[in-house]
């Protein structure tokens, strides 16, 4: 198999009734599309480490959805 030499992203959500993500090396087919009008961003570059301010909110939040809802960083 030849090497491709470049990160991949992938949506890990999986497959079920209505939602079809497939991993392609030709483009990405995710689970669900980013709802800008919800505020929801996509960041397109894979990063070598996770950013600072996102792991000192999985360290410090026990509570996952008051996580989700108060405490992600809103940009990086």
């Amino acid at each position: 198999m030849k090497a491709i030499n470049k990160w991949m992203r992938l949506d890990a959500r999986g497959n079920k009734k209505g939602v079809n993500a497939q991993f392609s090396l030709s483009g990405e087919q995710r689970a669900f599309s980013v709802n800008k009008a919800l505020g929801e961003k996509d960041y397109p570059m894979i990063y070598v480490a996770p950013h600072p301010k996102t792991v000192a909110v999985l360290q410090e939040q026990t509570d996952t959805l008051v996580m989700y809802k108060r405490h992600l960083p809103t940009c990086l």
